[in-house]
């Protein structure tokens, strides 16, 4: 029985030495798209599937309201609700148990060279409690810890993570006071490793007084913050989002109020769920294709094989030596796959990281043997497929019908020519699509592009930064412009308050923008307030009139720039020239610029940019965003040496963040650019696959019509057009491929634009190029397969037949 074992197994290793080709296209198939449905998998299973640690995670959901529409449709813009409304809904609703508001923040921990920027999420008094969490170390915080003002907060939970790294795990440090922005904090406790709110991306977490009441003058409070509630137990969300519109229709605030209740834990994922659900389906396709591609290769060198299998069965071998010789190629082929597609998710993870955010973090608990062992099955039973021709040629057929000279009537390859072709073209229109609205983003098409940008974020909370006068600030961040300016490879500096493409600014509206109803929004144009030269630091040109001089300051006229957004919004129908308001008083427009979407969405709200030095002096100054051009790519050591130079400028500044433009652009497109980048890493084994199984039609074609092609050669034929004719049947049905993979490439390119509001899907370029590359490169493999057709002789060929 060894000795047979042992004869098998070597007649697997001669079949892949026969044809290494054939081998090294399986194996490299098979793994790569191993390694990407394991990598999709690991990361739906560590974000998604991963269950919430509260302790009752089915009835938390978030609330969001709406006003001014008759329904809830997919058009509504849904926003947290204001604080006398959580009140509202939380002390005159039977549906809800308890019902609290969070609030983002960022600040800095510690002070001098180990200060570090913290990402906290402030919490309502009774959050921690709703969500049911319990602290690793120390204790929640205490009421009267939520009854100061939110920017006073005095007590400090940590982040596992931060306290492992910025504390070393010391239990200790509970208890004991840190500085916060300056300011001392007191260190409470430490959260448990699985807690994660409102996702895993937060450092630590700060109270949050509650909701405000209405005041009396009856105006909205401008206190909205997202918002959890509980339901309680038996009450349905259609039941719960009825009486939360019933309560604020009786309020008589919103007209046509509108109510969203979403699971937490539909919400906590929203952001990557959808890619992944596409991820998934493309993973599973792509294996599928693979698998069946490479049918064709084995299946052609089956036919091939007959006859030897057939004199081997002539002299006493059995047909389960056949078999056998499968399976060990089967076992190789899994065992490869093991090696190489572990090898390619190692490769593909510092990228993956890169592009999916928290989602990579979560990812590296994943990547150890899960992937490899979950790569190696699907590799087998890819592999069980793909030897299916061998296998059943050596059980099913008897030596006589092997010894005869007619083939097999069904042309599989070339319904698994279709099937790789479609999915490849598909694959590669919805990358194109994705990664192509990805980079007109980045590019600048809708705004300015990032190409050698960095920028540092300061403000003034270092020691005598917070009272200096806002004359003496302006005149320090004049100063650190003209030194950064100075640093080698830098070709422009600006600074502003809120960049154009950022989600921030001061809410302002323009001058022909109609009224809107109360809660309707609470912001429908934004200002911001830039240097002299911010918008040519960024590659913003001034479209019409003039940008701001370094004589635009206090005691000048006062000056503002529109976007074309605004100066359509405008009451003048040339507003050049004309006065426009800013907040409480007037400013001459003196130049027009082009429109900058806010990164990462589809809208381009109106934008007024006035002079930083005429900025008013009494909103606050939270953050400065200071933005260098280099004259090359953005590297490491320069984004140190930039750190750098604020410190030295000025003690009062205080770096917030240092990095590049494009990393933070990445960031705020968020899991779609992973997306983008999972679907080039499928779409390029899809070409693979489709040059593949277009190599198998065109050699399946040659084992079934060898003879044919032999005598017509020996009788005369030219060896061109026997290539022509094999490639030319082998190109029509690979184009009968690329016609269903088109319309199937724009189904589901149509289905991601509807789902991620920046990718663009009319674009026919972004269409007719990857169809083209799939028709080039299955055209290629077309040709190099048919002219193996005219390597042997003829006459060689006919004395084998």
């Amino acid at each position: 029985m060894f000795v047979r074992l042992g004869a098998a197994w070597r007649a697997a290793a001669r079949s892949f030495r026969r044809s290494p080709g054939n081998a090294a296209a399986l194996l490299v198939v098979l793994s790569a798209a191993a390694a990407a449905s394991g990598i999709v998998d690991s990361v739906w299973e560590q974000v998604v599937a991963r269950p919430l640690p509260y302790e009752t995670p089915e009835r938390l959901v978030t609330v969001e309201v709406a006003a001014g529409v008759a329904g809830a449709g997919p058009g509504v813009a849904f926003a947290p609700p204001f604080g006398h409304e959580i009140l509202l809904l939380r002390d005159e609703s039977a549906a809800f148990s308890g019902m609290e508001r969070w609030a983002g923040a960022r600040a800095v921990l510690g002070s001098g060279e180990s200060a570090r920027t913290l990402r906290l999420a402030r919490l309502g008094p009774g959050l921690l409690e709703m969500l049911g969490a319990r602290p690793y170390a120390g204790r929640w915080f205490l009421p009267e810890e939520h009854e100061g003002r939110e920017e006073d907060a005095s007590a400090l939970l940590l982040g596992y993570d931060l306290w492992r790294t910025a504390f070393g795990g010391d239990t200790g440090v509970v208890g004991t006071q840190t500085t916060l922005d300056g300011a001392p904090v007191r260190i409470v406790g430490v959260m448990p490793d699985s807690f994660r709110f409102p996702d895993g991306s937060w450092d630590g977490w700060m109270p949050l007084p509650g909701p405000e009441p209405k005041p009396t003058s009856g105006s909205f409070t401008m206190s909205a913050s997202p918002t959890v509630a509980r339901l309680n137990e038996g009450r349905s969300l259609a039941a719960a989002r009825e009486e939360a519109v019933a309560l604020l229709e009786n309020a008589g605030e919103r007209p046509n109020p509108a109510v969203r209740l979403v699971s937490l834990e539909d919400a906590a994922t929203a952001g990557i769920r959808p890619t992944l659900e596409i991820l998934r389906v493309g993973a599973f396709l792509l294996l599928l294709a693979a698998a069946v591609s490479v049918v064709g290769l084995r299946g052609a060198r089956a036919l091939r094989e007959r006859r030897s299998e057939a004199i081997r069965r002539s002299v006493g071998a059995d047909r389960w030596d056949g078999a056998a010789t499968a399976w060990f190629r089967v076992a190789a082929v899994a065992g490869g796959v093991f090696l190489l597609g572990s090898l390619l998710a190692r490769w593909l993870y510092p990228l993956v990281r890169y592009y999916a955010g928290g989602s990579g973090d979560a990812l590296a608990e994943g990547m150890g043997e899960g992937i490899a062992v979950r790569g190696a099955l699907l590799a087998a039973g890819a592999a069980l497929v793909a030897e299916a021709p061998s296998f059943l040629a050596a059980v099913r057929s008897a030596p006589g019908v092997l010894l005869s000279r007619s083939t097999p009537r069904t042309p599989l390859a070339g319904v698994f020519l279709v099937l790789g072709t479609a999915t490849a073209s598909a694959m590669l229109i919805a990358a194109g699509v994705v990664s192509g609205s990805a980079l007109r983003l980045l590019g600048g098409a809708h705004g300015y592009s990032d190409a050698r940008l960095a920028q540092v974020t300061v403000d003034f909370g270092a020691a005598g930064g917070s009272p200096l006068p806002f004359a003496a600030k302006v005149e320090a961040l004049d100063r650190l412009a003209d030194r950064i300016g100075g640093m080698a490879g830098v070709s422009a500096v600006g600074y502003a308050d809120t960049l154009p493409d950022e989600m921030s600014g001061d809410a302002w509206r323009p001058s022909g923008a109609p009224p809107q109803p109360p809660g309707a929004g609470m912001y429908s144009g934004r200002r911001r307030a830039v240097s002299a030269g911010l918008l040519a630091a960024v590659g913003m040109p001034v479209l019409r009139g003039r940008g701001f001089l370094e004589t635009d300051r206090p005691g000048a006229e006062a000056v503002a720039l529109l976007d074309r957004g605004a100066a359509a919004r405008s009451e003048h129908p040339d507003p050049l020239g004309r006065p426009e308001p800013s907040g409480s008083e007037s400013v001459r427009v003196v130049g027009i610029v082009p429109d900058a979407r806010m990164f990462g969405r589809t809208d381009a709200p109106a934008t007024l940019y006035v002079p930083f030095a005429q900025r008013s002096s009494r909103a606050p100054l939270w953050k400065v965003e200071v933005v260098a051009r280099f004259d090359a790519p953005v590297s490491t050591e320069r984004l140190a040496a930039l750190s750098r130079v604020p410190r030295a400028v000025d003690p009062a500044f205080r770096v917030l963040r240092t990095e590049a433009v494009r990393d933070r652009r990445i960031r705020a497109l968020g899991s779609p650019v992973f997306g983008a980048f999972a679907l080039l890493v499928f779409a390029a084994a899809g070409l693979l696959l489709a040059a593949v199984g277009a190599a198998g039609q065109v050699l399946e074609t040659v084992a079934r019509s060898e003879r044919a092609v032999a005598i017509r050669r020996a009788l005369g034929a030219p060896n061109r057009r026997v290539v022509g004719e094999v490639a030319r049947k082998t190109a029509a049905v690979a184009v009968a491929g690329v016609g269903i993979g088109g319309f199937a490439g724009w189904v589901v390119a149509r289905f991601v634009g509807s789902r991620v509001l920046w990718v663009e899907t009319d674009l026919p370029l972004l269409y007719a190029a990857p169809v083209a590359l799939v028709l080039v490169v299955v055209g290629a493999a077309c040709f190099f397969a048919a002219k193996r057709v005219v390597r042997p002789e003829p006459s060689v060929v006919l004395r084998t037949l």
